[in-house]
C-alpha cells in the first residue's frame, strides 16, 4: 500500500522534472530509476496504465505552464498601470512590491526613498491598490555572473515575474484605493496591516521572529540571523507549517466548542478559517500542505470515510504540483513533504517509544531525510542540527509561538501592556539569536560537501532510503542499522575528500563587481588561498536609510563559490591593501570560513578602515603576518614570491602586495591596485621578470600597465577584475590599447563573468569563462 502512492507522486516529479528541466541528464536518470524500480516493486497492467496516464498528464501540464510562462512586454514600456498583489516591504531607502499589470502580468517592483517623510505616503499604499507607475524596465539578468551562481532570473521566473521596474522616487507612483473588495483581498489587506503593525510596535528581535512565526514573512530578520537559522539547520522553525496549523486548529476548534458551539458546527467554521489563514499566512508550500491536511482529515471523518495518512500526503503532493508545477524546484515544498512522508512511514516505530525517545528518533529522522535537500541548496551540514533540534525546536514551538500569537493579539487591545510583557521574551530571543550567530562560527561542526553532482545526490539518496526501510523494519536494533548507517558516512566521506583525490589546480578571477577577489586552489587540494574579497564601498546614511540587508559580494559570491566548491578552509587570505573595494567582502569570509593565516602589507600607518578591519582580524585569533618584498612561502613543489611592497610605503595602491608564482608550468603575477610608480621599480627589482598570466593592477586603470612593464612580461593572457559600467570608466581605452599591441588576449569578468583556468603541474588544461559555462547573460548597461 506505501508503493503506490509513492510510484504515483515519484512519475508525477519525473514528468515535470523532464518537461521543466528540458529533458535534463538529471530528469532522464530519475526516470530512469523509476522505471526500473516501478517493474520491481510491481507489473500490474492496470498499475502501469496508471502511472503512464500520471506522467503523461504531468508532463503536458508542466509543458503548457512553461510554454504559456513568458512576458508580454516589450521592454520599452515605461508608463504602467496595475494593482498591488503583495507589499509593499522597506528595507532602508529602498521599497519592494508586487504588481499585476493591465496586461495580466506580474512585475517585481523596486522603488527609491530619499526623505524619511516618504516612508509614511509609502504606508497608505497597500495591497489591491490601483496604480499608475513611472520608471524603468529592467531584465533581471545578473550584473555579476560566477560559477555556481544562484540564478535569480530563474527563480523569478519560477514566480511568474519576467521583469524588474525600478521607480527612481515615490512620486513617481501614484495610488488610489480600490472600491471593491472580496474576501480574499481582504484577507491579503489583513496580513498587510497585521504586519505593518508587527514593524511599527513591535521591538527588535521580536519583530522578525513574530513576522516569521505569524505570516510566513522573514523581511524582518536580519541577514545573519536568517542564515543562522539556515546553516544549523533550523530553517524550518521559520516556515509555516504543520506546527503553526496545530495550534491554530487546536485553539479555535476547542474555543468554539468551549462557547457552546457543537463540535460539528465547530468543524464547519474551521473548514472557512483554514484557508484564509493559508493566504494569511503567505500560502507557502508548507502552510498549503498542512491546512489542506487538516481540512481533508475533517472532511473524510464527516463522509465517514477513512483514508490512511501517508497516502493522503501523496495525493496532496500530486495535487499542487500539478496546479503549480514548479513547487518541484521550491526548497520549502521538497523539504515539508519528504520530512513529513518520513515521519508518517516512521509513526509505528515512534508510537511505543518514550516522549524522549521520540523527540531524539523525530530529530535524527527529519535531519536525515532533509540531508539531500539541504546539500543540493546549501552545500553544507552542520552536525549541531541534531542538538540545537532537541533544545531550540521545544523552546520556539511550546514558548516563542503561543507567546508571539498572544501578544499579537494584545497589541489589538492594550500596546503598553503588550510592550511590557513582551520585555522578558524580547531579551530571551535576542540570547538565541546571539547564540546562534555565534554557533555558526564554530567551523569544526560545520561540514562543506561542495555543490553535488547527480550521481552523488543518488547514491546518498539511496543509501539513506536504505537506512529508514532499516530502522522501519528492525526498529533501532543495532546490528540491523550498522550496514546502512556505515553506508551513509562512507557516501558522505567520499565526496568531502574527493578533491584531494583531484590532480588538477584552479585559478578563478571571480566576478564580485568593481573589485578583486581571486581564489587559487593546487592540485590534490594542497592549499586553497584566497586573494582578496570584493567590497561595496559603504557611504555615509541616515538611520532610516539603512538596510538590514546590504548587498555584501563577500558573502553573495565568494562565501557562496567557496562553500559550492566544498571549500571550508583557507590556507591564506592575502589583502593585497586597504581599499575597502579589496578587502569589504572579507568580513564574511573571514566569518564563514576557518581561516589559518590572514597576509598584510608590512607599513607604519594605516586609513581609519584598514583599522577597523584589523581589528576585526584580530577579534577572530586569525595569525596575521605582515609582508613585504623578499618574502614568500612555499607548499611543496609551489612556490610563491612577494615581491611588494617595501617597508615604508604610504597606505593605497602603492602598497599592494604583489604576488609572482609557477602554476600549471607558467608564471603568474599578481598586482593588487599597483600603479605605473611601483611597476618601474618592479622592472628595475628583477629585470628578468616574466609572467605568461597577468592579472591587471588597479581594474585596467590608465595609471597602470604600461606599456614597457607589458613589454617586458610578455603575457598571454590577461585578466581584468572590473564592474559593468562602472563610474570610473575602467578598463581604460589606453590600457585596452596596450595589451592589443602587444598581442594579449584579455578576459574582462564585466564582459566574460567569472574567469577560471585549470592547471596540473605542468600544463595549462584549460581556460573557462562563467558566462559560457552557466549560459547567463550579463545585464546591459543602463
Amino acid at each position: 500500500m506505501k508503493q503506490q502512492p509513492l510510484l504515483f507522486v515519484g512519475w508525477g516529479i519525473a514528468a515535470v522534472s523532464v518537461a521543466l528541466t528540458d529533458f535534463s541528464t538529471g530528469a532522464l536518470s530519475f526516470a530512469a530509476f523509476l522505471l526500473l524500480f516501478t517493474f520491481i516493486v510491481g507489473r500490474k497492467k492496470h498499475l502501469m496504465f496508471s502511472l503512464l496516464l500520471v506522467f503523461l498528464l504531468f508532463y503536458m501540464r508542466a509543458d503548457m505552464v512553461e510554454k504559456m510562462n513568458i512576458t508580454k512586454l516589450s521592454g520599452e514600456e515605461n508608463i504602467l498601470a496595475g494593482s498591488i498583489i503583495d507589499g509593499p516591504y522597506r528595507d532602508g531607502n529602498r521599497a519592494q512590491f508586487e504588481l499585476k499589470t493591465t496586461y495580466d502580468e506580474k512585475l517585481l517592483v523596486t522603488v527609491f526613498l530619499h526623505e524619511a517623510k516618504e516612508i509614511a505616503q509609502l504606508r497608505e499604499i497597500t495591497p489591491h491598490s490601483s496604480c499608475v507607475l513611472r520608471g524603468e524596465l529592467k531584465s533581471p539578468l545578473p550584473s555579476t555572473v560566477n560559477f555556481h551562481d544562484f540564478d535569480y532570473a530563474t527563480y523569478l521566473k519560477m514566480n511568474r515575474i519576467h521583469w524588474l521596474f525600478e521607480l527612481s522616487s515615490i512620486r513617481d507612483l501614484t495610488c488610489q484605493q480600490s472600491s471593491s473588495f472580496d474576501l480574499f483581498t481582504l484577507v491579503k489587506l489583513y496580513r498587510h496591516y497585521g504586519l505593518e503593525k508587527l514593524d511599527t510596535l513591535f521591538e527588535e528581535p521580536m519583530k522578525g521572529i513574530a513576522g516569521a512565526l505569524i505570516f510566513g514573512e522573514r523581511h524582518f530578520l536580519s541577514a545573519n540571523t536568517e542564515e543562522a537559522y539556515q546553516k544549523l539547520g533550523l530553517i524550518h522553525i521559520l516556515a509555516v507549517s504543520g506546527l503553526h496549523v496545530g495550534l491554530i486548529s487546536g485553539v479555535v476548534f476547542f474555543g468554539l466548542i468551549r462557547s457552546g458551539i457543537m463540535r460539528e458546527r465547530a468543524e464547519t467554521i474551521l473548514l472557512w478559517i483554514l484557508p484564509l489563514y493559508m493566504i494569511v499566512a503567505g500560502f507557502a508550500p508548507s502552510v498549503i500542505r498542512a491546512g489542506t491536511v487538516v481540512m481533508l482529515y475533517i472532511i473524510f471523518r464527516k463522509m465517514n470515510v477513512s483514508i490512511p495518512p501517508f497516502p493522503l500526503l501523496c495525493y496532496i503532493a500530486l495535487i499542487l504540483l500539478f496546479i503549480h508545477p514548479y513547487y518541484l524546484f521550491h526548497v520549502g515544498f521538497q523539504l515539508s513533504f519528504l520530512i513529513s512522508g518520513s515521519l508518517l512511514l516512521s509513526r509505528f516505530i515512534l508510537a511505543k517509544r518514550t516522549r524522549m525517545t521520540q523527540m531524539v528518533l523525530v530529530t535524527v529522522i527529519s535531519q536525515i531525510t532533509a540531508f539531500p535537500v539541504l546539500l543540493y541548496h546549501f552545500y553544507e551540514f552542520s552536525l549541531l542540527s541534531f542538538v540545537l533540534n532537541l533544545i531550540i525546536v521545544p523552546v520556539i514551538a511550546f514558548l516563542i509561538l503561543p507567546v508571539v500569537f498572544l501578544l499579537f493579539f494584545l497589541s489589538f487591545l492594550n500596546v503598553s501592556i503588550m510592550k511590557m510583557f513582551s520585555q522578558p521574551f524580547n531579551i530571551l530571543i535576542e540570547i538565541i539569536h546571539r547564540f546562534l550567530v555565534e554557533a555558526t562560527s564554530w567551523h569544526m561542526f560545520h561540514l562543506v560537501f561542495g555543490k553535488p553532482n547527480t550521481f552523488f545526490l543518488w547514491l546518498l539518496s539511496f543509501t539513506i532510503f536504505w537506512w529508514l526501510y532499516r530502522l522501519d523494519r528492525f526498529s533501532i536494533r543495532k546490528q540491523k542499522m550498522i550496514a546502512p548507517t556505515i553506508a551513509v558516512i562512507f557516501v558522505c566521506t567520499s565526496t568531502m575528500i574527493a578533491p584531494y583525490f583531484n590532480k588538477y589546480g584552479t585559478v578563478t578571477v571571480l566576478d564580485v563587481g568593481q573589485g578583486d577577489s581571486i581564489v587559487i586552489e593546487l592540485p590534490y587540494r594542497k592549499a586553497v588561498y584566497v586573494i582578496d574579497g570584493g567590497g561595496v564601498l559603504p557611504f555615509a546614511k541616515e538611520e532610516w536609510q539603512k538596510r538590514k540587508n546590504p548587498y555584501d559580494p563577500g558573502k553573495s559570491i565568494v562565501v557562496s563559490y567557496l562553500k559550492a566548491r566544498g571549500i571550508g578552509t583557507i590556507d591564506k587570505v592575502v589583502v593585497t591593501h586597504g581599499d575597502f573595494d579589496h578587502y569589504g567582502g572579507l568580513y564574511s569570509v573571514l566569518h564563514d570560513m576557518r581561516v589559518k593565516e590572514l597576509l598584510y602589507g608590512a607599513g607604519d600607518t594605516f586609513k581609519e578602515g584598514e583599522r577597523h578591519f584589523l581589528q576585526y582580524v584580530n577579534g577572530l585569533n586569525i595569525p596575521i603576518q605582515w609582508v613585504k618584498e623578499g618574502m614568500g612561502w612555499k607548499k611543496d613543489s609551489y612556490s610563491f614570491h612577494v615581491l611588494w611592497p617595501e617597508r615604508n610605503m604610504p597606505p593605497g595602491n602603492q602598497r599592494s602586495i604583489v604576488i609572482y608564482t609557477e602554476l600549471g608550468g607558467v608564471g603568474w603575477l599578481f598586482t593588487g591596485d599597483i600603479e605605473e610608480e611601483v611597476e618601474e621599480m618592479l622592472l628595475q627589482h628583477h629585470p628578468h621578470l616574466r609572467a605568461e598570466f597577468l592579472k591587471v593592477g588597479h581594474h585596467g586603470s590608465r595609471t597602470s600597465t604600461t606599456s614597457s612593464f607589458v613589454q617586458q612580461l610578455q603575457p598571454v593572457a590577461a585578466f581584468i577584475s572590473v564592474g559593468r559600467c562602472n563610474r570610473f570608466g575602467h578598463p581604460h581605452k589606453e590600457t585596452l590599447q596596450t595589451l592589443a599591441t602587444n598581442g594579449v588576449n584579455v578576459y574582462r569578468s564585466d564582459e566574460d563573468g567569472a574567469i577560471q583556468v585549470t592547471f596540473s603541474d605542468n600544463h595549462i588544461h584549460e581556460l573557462k569563462k562563467a558566462t559560457e559555462m552557466t549560459g547567463q547573460i550579463k545585464k546591459p548597461c543602463s
